[in-house]
């Protein structure tokens, strides 16, 4: 998809920010090590610049992603820090992965006992599946079995050994009860098997807020992602620390395109599912669903000239309509999600008008929109250029 780059609607993300979220959450956790989980196109926030960042401040000491060919991204880019894989992959693409000293996860006992002779050396992660059910051991005779293969294959480099908490991020009793089975599944699962405790990493995002005080839990190597944006991961279902200070690192903004005059009762968009409750003004935003912004976000808000205003009428593809409480030059900057004086729309609130998560929101903000780099970094890396 081409990046709409004349059209003014955009995702500005402040990198000094990002770096600085990284650093304060290792201090947070006194993390030995940060590997910044940046699938997605980091969270559709942008791989590249994100991990420039903080290969340029070395605030990470290894970059994680969901598939090769993010990770060739970013060693095209001229990333040279670890690069890790999560997730199930097949045989075919070993070449590559040892070619461009990728780490590639072990999924079971199975994959590893079937793996074809190889030339050089091949990084491997070894997945503790202790409730997510996706993938990784959950036998520990079979965590056994494979830790004597890694050992006596010199072509093997064993990097990390990890797991995944389900319920880290949410709060009342079930969750809590089933947090501690995770951990005690952990426990029960690596406990004597002779595996070097700096590789462990059992802390993501949720994990590294909220129980990053707890001594049962190794952060050897932590795996914060959505965390990096500085914004709230449980949606607000667990109250932030106040002695965590993170920063927002990024906002939607866009212009108004069109404003025109509507007399009362007149029909808006599609379907004619709204009418003009009064004489008034009404702005049209190069903004839609194709943008990521659904169309259940219709009669949520925008901020224009430091005030909410209310999106009227179905959200289009291309276009959102917005009542406003007077006539607006076209240009005006018009504010989706980030603040504008006195007011500010977080995606946390996006994320619950839509009945999703923050993720979601995030990753769904469209690769046509353009990505603004601000900061000191963004000068250093060349971000904005090319």
């Amino acid at each position: 998809m081409v990046t709409a780059i004349h059209r003014p609607t955009w995702v500005s993300v402040d990198l000094d920010a990002a770096a600085h979220n990284l650093q304060e959450i290792r201090e947070w956790t006194k993390a030995k090590k940060v590997y910044a989980v940046l699938k997605a196109d980091g969270y559709g926030l942008g791989a590249i610049p994100l991990a420039k960042a903080f290969q340029e401040t070395a605030s990470a000491d290894a970059l994680i992603v969901s598939n090769l060919d993010e990770a060739l991204e970013l060693r095209q880019a001229d990333l040279t820090l670890p690069i890790w894989v999560l997730g199930a992959w097949d045989y075919s693409d070993l070449k590559l992965f040892i070619g461009h000293d990728i780490v590639i996860t072990i999924p079971s006992l199975a994959w590893l006992q079937n793996l074809p002779d190889f030339e050089g050396t091949l990084k491997v992660s070894l997945a503790i599946d202790t409730g997510m059910t996706r993938i990784g051991f959950d036998k520990a005779d079979e965590i056994s079995a494979a830790k004597k293969i890694i050992d006596k294959n010199p072509q093997l480099d064993l990097f990390s050994v990890y797991t995944h908490f389900a319920t880290a991020d949410e709060a009342g009793e079930k969750s809590k009860a089933y947090f501690e089975e995770q951990l005690r599944r952990w426990q029960e699962l690596t406990i004597n098997q002779g595996f070097d405790p700096s590789l462990f990493s059992m802390a993501n995002s949720a994990t590294c807020i909220w129980h990053h005080d707890d001594p049962r839990i190794s952060f050897a190597a932590i795996r914060p992602g959505q965390l990096i944006s500085g914004v709230n991961v449980s949606n607000g279902e667990l109250k932030m620390p106040p002695n965590l200070h993170l920063e927002r690192i990024f906002s939607v903004c866009s212009e108004i395109a069109d404003v025109r005059f509507v007399k009362k009762d007149q029909s808006l968009s599609y379907g004619a599912s709204e009418r003009m409750p009064e004489d008034g003004y009404v702005a049209t935003l190069p903004f839609g669903y194709n943008d990521g912004w659904l169309r259940r976000m219709q009669k949520s808000s925008v901020i224009i000239n430091g005030k909410r205003m209310l999106i009227i009428g179905r959200i289009t593809m291309d276009q959102t309509m917005v009542k406003l409480d007077r006539k607006y030059p076209i240009g005006t900057r018009v504010t989706l999600i980030g603040k504008d004086g006195g007011e500010q729309i977080t995606v946390e609130e996006v994320a619950n008008y839509s009945h999703t998560i923050v993720d979601e929101i995030q990753t769904t903000l469209a690769p046509r929109i353009k990505r603004i780099y601000t900061g000191d970094l963004a000068e250093v890396i060349g971000a904005n250029y090319g």
